[in-house]
């Protein structure tokens, strides 16, 4: 046991190394191409530091309480109003020593944010307007924009003012939504920002890169830091296309379009968009916004999430390949997709399925902006150091799992990613009705309405967990019981022959019971 698990680590910090810290994928589903109406906002977030914790926490609504600040591991500092709203994200542990990172966050008033997706700006457009090293980043963006904001539209308000007055420290993409309105955000130096309003009939996959092309009349609306062109014109940055300023090659340029984000453009259109894309071409600018092949759901997305590029020549479990940059990577530390819902109170209005670790062998669960805590197991903090080995943290569980599973694809994994699609696909099933009687109980007794939707998110976050510990456990007895040096076994009626020992596929035998586990009473 102890040999399994010192490899186990050794799997988990060579794939810690092996990706650039660089590595997010977002997505976008409009609510009219979308088969529930939701309109979705979604993100992985990948790092090549594990050496942390990532876990779900509920921070709770303040209301006058005056002269509080937030303050941020780079320095940033920012005021906070006497009310701040409550809120669910997705905090780092404090272990990481690189800030908060809420990431995606989900508030009571409505607004959903999935904050970040890093990009690159090219090096003349930073030296026209240099990074500031205390502005906003990506370690709080979600949580202030959680805090402060009550809806969509005043979230990209917020956001520029901020970036005005503190300065911004990195370049990303943000997503931003509600009920009335989705926006996408790119904040490319340290002061200079765009964001257009994202139309409802549209979808969207993107790596890590800056997407918008220059004034694109297509965009419903598009909105602009005040200095957008003039500082690069200053700066001898600007880059003008048949005479017009072009916002694409100014800020990004082809020197920042590789294929390890661009392939993923490429890649979620491949997957959805009615137009087929083609072959991918190196260089070739796919645009952000298309229109799908059908109305889409979070099934597809939780798919695309866990997908290591099958079907096409990329898939490095196919051709061997270990330069491409996939998005079902190894190194996903959570993912969030962020349904909004168009019929129901706004502090009931907003879903996260939430996966921690690597989504190929992990388990989405929901999330309500309405609960009022999480499970312990998937909120305990970590002050310091790696407990890799304390499986009382979900994040260990899930990871641990996720682990021993990419070890064996076809003969642990599969077993592994067809029991979790089975819980997800009961979830999926029955979580519409947990919302409707949670709205039923909203109209007359909101507390009620908060303790039935918190008690069933934690009964589902705790069944989770120990089903990660339970499955691992099988799969190490499934490994006990199959491992062989001599990999043959003798065919006594057919003569006493050798003939190769066949391993039954991992299956756990917890499948039979997902109904009761996952119950919604």
């Amino acid at each position: 046991m102890k040999k399994i698990i010192m490899t186990v680590l050794a799997l988990i910090l060579s794939s810690a190394m092996a990706v650039s810290s660089f590595a997010c994928t977002g997505a976008y589903v409009g609510k009219d191409v979308s088969e529930t109406g939701t309109t979705i906002i979604a993100r992985t977030r990948d790092s090549n530091n594990l050496s942390c914790i990532c876990r779900r926490t509920v921070t709770p609504r303040v209301e006058n309480e005056p002269g509080r600040e937030w303050k941020e591991a780079n320095g940033f500092l920012l005021k906070l109003p006497a009310t701040t709203y409550g809120y669910v994200s997705g905090p780092l542990s404090t272990s990481s020593g690189r800030g908060t990172f809420g990431a995606s966050t989900l508030n009571d008033e409505g607004v959903a944010v999935t904050a970040t997706v890093t990009a690159a700006t090219r090096q003349k457009a930073e030296d026209a307007d240099p990074f500031v090293e205390t502005g906003i980043s990506e370690a709080c963006i979600g949580d202030i924009i959680a805090l402060n904001c009550k809806t969509a539209r005043e979230s990209v308000d917020f956001l520029a003012r901020v970036m005005e007055e503190s300065g911004n420290a990195e370049p990303s993409v943000i997503l931003v939504a509600d009920q009335d309105e989705a926006w996408y955000i790119e904040t490319y130096t340290g002061h200079q920002w765009a964001a257009i309003r994202l139309p409802d009939d549209k979808c969207a996959v993107f790596g890590n890169q800056f997407n918008l092309d220059p004034l694109h009349e297509t965009y419903p609306e598009i909105r602009m830091s005040k200095d957008i062109e003039t500082a690069m014109k200053k700066g001898g940055a600007a880059v003008y296309t048949d005479g017009k300023f072009d916002l694409f090659e100014t800020y990004t340029g082809s020197e920042k379009q590789t294929d390890y984000a661009n392939m993923r453009n490429w890649y979620g259109q491949f997957l959805f968009n009615k137009n087929d894309p083609g072959k991918y071409e190196t260089g070739t600018k796919y645009e952000l916004l298309f229109t799908p092949k059908k109305k889409m759901n979070v099934r597809d997305i939780q798919e695309m999430d866990r997908s290591r590029f099958e079907g096409t020549e990329f898939c490095p479990d196919e051709n061997g390949r270990k330069d491409i940059r996939i998005i079902g990577i190894e190194t996903q530390y959570s993912v969030d997709i962020t349904e909004v819902h168009h019929d129901l109170p706004r502090p009931l209005s907003l879903v996260s399925w939430v996966c921690l670790d690597n989504a190929e062998h992990s388990v989405f669960v929901p999330f309500s902006n309405l609960i009022t805590k999480a499970s312990p197991y998937w909120s305990r903090d970590v002050k310091e150091g790696f407990p890799y080995e304390d499986e009382t943290i979900a994040f260990y569980a899930f990871q641990n799992l996720c682990v021993l599973s990419v070890t064996g694809r076809d003969t642990y994994g599969k077993g592994v990613r067809a029991y979790w699609r089975s819980v997800e696909d009961h979830l999926l099933k029955t979580y519409p009705e947990v919302l409707m009687k949670t709205a039923e109980l909203y109209k007359t007794d909101k507390e009620a309405a908060e303790k039935y939707m918190t008690d069933y998110s934690v009964k589902i976050q705790n069944a989770a967990y120990f089903d990660a510990r339970k499955v691992k456990a099988e799969l190490l007895h499934y490994l006990a019981l199959n491992q062989r040096t001599f990999d043959y076994k003798i065919n006594n009626e057919a003569g006493g022959i050798y003939e190769p020992y066949v391993h039954e596929p991992f299956a756990s035998v917890l499948l039979d019971s997902i109904e009761k586990r996952y119950s919604a009473e």
